[in-house]
């Protein structure tokens, strides 16, 4: 296949894509941004116009005549990106259709075809997969490196070449200011993308090439290095070994997590300051206390349930997913703690909504519990405890002036091999599959637990050093040993 020919496409592929930029720029109301990529695309589009004409002077004259209507209505965005989207693109995909049709085969494990507005995508035969999109590989990549991308990051580790789009995204969005370290397994499909793909657009200095060893080598180099991460999916699908597959996409996935979860702090967030909520500290100073029990919602929790009773010098302090619990045994908490964002937190504490029992939440629990609640709901800004409820109900009696803080139902692991007290949603039995290890445990044994409860364990740790004047007991017999505090 001749270069120069895949050269003419990809001038004409970059047209459609600019347009579709000009319309999602209008959409966003980025009108300045919409301004400026018109008015360097219409002297391309004018061009394609004319070539159109050679063509067939009916199908080019048509386009531009439906071109020429964006001079005359540069001042309404709205009707720019109407005449774009609906009458302009269409016509320039059937242009690139007609005059080129680009498939072939480059061994017999890959195939190169045009796709809709002309960029060239990838298919690989022996596993049956396309390598990118056959409408615009170009404008969704550009997407999804948009909806990731740090400008404080000044490296970007990525996983997988393809024909280089999602590449040349992050080195054309970043200003070149991002390096890219770049790791592929397969050298022929780092040979294709620089050939008829658009690596070759991007300066060799801006990439460094990295052959694929293994999946922790590569997110513990990017993690060692406080680099940002970016997968190219269908590269990550064609790993064969499926174990080191699995560990990429689990990434993937909690990458994604995050990003969604960002949006929905925002959200609860904005909603929850509209509300006005007093602060947190007005009640940790009205409700004073020299002793405190905290009630979380793991497997040990209804070994405790006396702890609770006839404490008249004591507070009861209830992370959210406890509260079903106590309940179900008559025992009202004096206050409670939240910091889920989930809808699903107010389902832990539903049966309280209507009571007078305080509510002491995170900015960024889901609005809708400080709006439900008939009771108070005070707003814990700018307060310092780790990513687990816990820690926020220990900085709670903390500011309570508690100097004895007992932590009931704080497993930090799976004794039994369960995640919560017995009643409570989510109480399921684990698998030892489901990338758990050993600690060591209060009874001077081993006990199972996972990344995300040892993580939340070191932050408590580090929490309760830090109050030396403070005595903390763990009730939990056989739940996972937290450094600094006594058993009884």
């Amino acid at each position: 296949m001749e270069n120069t020919l895949i050269v003419e496409l990809q001038k004409k592929a970059d047209i459609a894509y600019e347009l579709e930029c000009i319309v999602e720029y209008i959409r966003g109301h980025y009108d300045i941004e919409a301004i400026a990529l018109l008015q360097r695309c219409f002297p391309k589009l004018s061009d394609l116009c004319k070539e159109y004409l050679d063509v067939d002077i009916s199908a080019g004259k048509a386009l531009w005549e439906k071109a020429k209507v964006l001079t005359g209505i540069e001042g309404d965005l709205t009707a720019v990106g109407d005449q774009i989207e609906i009458e302009i693109l269409p016509q320039v995909k059937e242009y690139i259709r007609r005059m080129y049709q680009i498939s072939f085969d480059v061994n017999e494990r890959f195939l190169l075809r045009q796709s809709e507005v002309g960029y060239l995508t990838i298919f690989e035969k022996q596993e049956k997969k396309w390598l990118h999109s056959r409408n615009d590989p170009m404008f969704e990549a550009a997407q999804y490196v948009r909806s990731l991308y740090d400008p404080a990051m000044k490296t970007y580790y990525v996983y997988g070449c393809g024909m280089g789009y999602h590449l040349y995204q992050i080195w054309e969005q970043s200003e070149g200011f991002s390096k890219i370290v770049l790791w592929e397994s397969d050298d022929l499909i780092y040979e294709i993308a620089k050939e008829f793909g658009v690596l070759s657009r991007i300066p060799e200095e801006a990439v460094l090439r990295k052959t694929f060893s293994s999946a922790e080598a590569f997110l513990e180099e990017a993690d060692e290095n406080q680099s940002g991460i970016l997968f190219h999916l269908p590269s990550v699908s064609l790993i064969s070994h499926e174990e080191q597959k699995r560990k990429l996409i689990t990434r993937w996935m909690r990458q994604n997590t995050v990003r969604s979860e960002i949006g929905k702090h925002r959200k609860n967030r904005i909603r929850n300051e509209m509300l006005q909520l007093p602060e947190a500290e007005i009640l940790v100073n009205k409700e004073r206390c020299t002793e405190a029990v905290i009630a979380a919602a793991g497997p040990s929790l209804a070994e405790h349930l006396e702890e609770f009773c006839g404490r008249e010098n004591k507070k009861l302090i209830a992370v959210g997913h406890a509260v079903k619990k106590l309940l179900a045994e008559n025992i009202l908490p004096d206050l409670v703690v939240l910091i889920d964002h989930d809808f699903a937190v107010l389902e832990h504490v539903t049966d309280i909504l209507g009571s007078e029992i305080p509510i002491l939440i995170d900015p960024n629990v889901h609005w809708k519990v400080a709006e439900s609640h008939q009771g108070p709901v005070y707003m814990m800004r700018d307060w310092n405890y780790g990513g687990t409820v816990a820690s926020a109900a220990i900085e709670t009696a903390l500011k309570m002036g508690a100097k004895k803080i007992t932590l009931t139902g704080l497993d930090l692991g799976y004794p039994g091999m369960k995640r919560y007290a017995d009643g409570l949603s989510g109480g399921r039995e684990m698998k030892k599959e489901e990338d758990l290890f050993e600690v060591e445990s209060t009874d001077g044994g081993m006990v199972w637990t996972d990344k995300h409860m040892d993580y939340y364990r070191r932050q408590i740790e580090q929490q309760i050093a830090m109050h030396g004047d403070v005595t903390f007991y763990n009730l939990s017999e056989h739940g996972a040993r937290i450094r600094g505090t006594l058993s009884r």
